[in-house]
């Protein structure tokens, strides 16, 4: 009986792992790759190359931002992967690289946060930089930025102008000025993927994020509506929210 129990079990575990897409008693270094694009070109930086679908002329100066809760999916099981937050630089290379070790086996899709989500988004939980000039204003609603986008533009009178596209924290507020809400312009995104993370080896995944979908993906953005940027405007930061689900892609290798 014993004998024939044995490879009755064996070939149980060995299906239930295949099913799985993943075996957790096998690891794999799984890369992030994080680029930033404008019309299917890597991005260049503090030049005025670039004209959105309102016909602002602009250039784009940095990026920052936050992604969290990155999660790695097979078949319908969740793997979630590395630190809560990662911090995004264009500023600072060494943050464009994201690392950590993976169950190894196939996934079919990944998951992430565009900034914190509301359990990590807490004011004064980094003490040091570049993470803790990420803040956002107490007044505002707290906590921190999802993203900076900092860009120059000719305006309207033909002279250039800064336009910040900074995203956090929206207050909803009454007819006495008085607030009554907060609204978090975090938001989750879900794309698929082809990764096959083998045993010892390193996969790579290379996310990228087309900054001009900020501003036509859903609804299209004429910088000259709000001259100096959206903070502390909720109607604003729920346009650049609602185009942001559609900025990110991920390219094949």
């Amino acid at each position: 009986m014993q004998r024939r129990l044995i490879p009755c079990l064996l070939i149980c575990l060995l299906s239930c792992c295949d099913l799985r897409g993943q075996n957790p008693q096998q690891t794999a270094r799984w890369t992030i790759r994080l680029l930033h694009c404008v019309d299917n070109v890597p991005a260049v930086y503090d030049t005025l190359a670039y004209s959105n679908a309102s016909g602002n002329r602009y250039a784009v100066c940095r990026i920052q931002y936050f992604i969290s809760r990155i999660t790695l999916h097979a078949r319908g099981t969740e793997v979630p992967a590395g630190e809560p937050q990662h911090y995004a630089d264009s500023g600072l290379s060494p943050t464009l690289l994201w690392q950590t070790d993976v169950p190894a086996g196939r996934y079919d899709s990944l998951s992430f946060t565009f900034g914190l989500s509301p359990e990590l988004n807490q004011s004064y939980i980094f003490r040091n930089p570049p993470e803790n000039l990420m803040f956002w204003p107490e007044a505002l609603g707290g906590g921190y930025h999802c993203m900076k986008l900092d860009l120059k533009y000719i305006n309207r009178n033909g002279q250039i102008a800064h336009f910040n596209c900074h995203l956090g924290n929206g207050q909803e507020k009454n007819p006495d000025g008085q607030v009554t809400g907060r609204v978090g312009n975090h938001f989750r995104v879900t794309l698929p993927l082809q990764l096959t993370a083998e045993a010892g080896k390193t996969a790579e995944t290379r996310l990228v994020m087309r900054i001009e979908k900020w501003f036509d993906a859903v609804h299209r953005i004429d910088f000259n509506r709000f001259e100096r940027g959206i903070m502390d405007n909720l109607d604003a930061m729920r346009l650049f929210r609602e185009n942001g689900r559609q900025v990110f892609d991920i390219l094949t290798l």
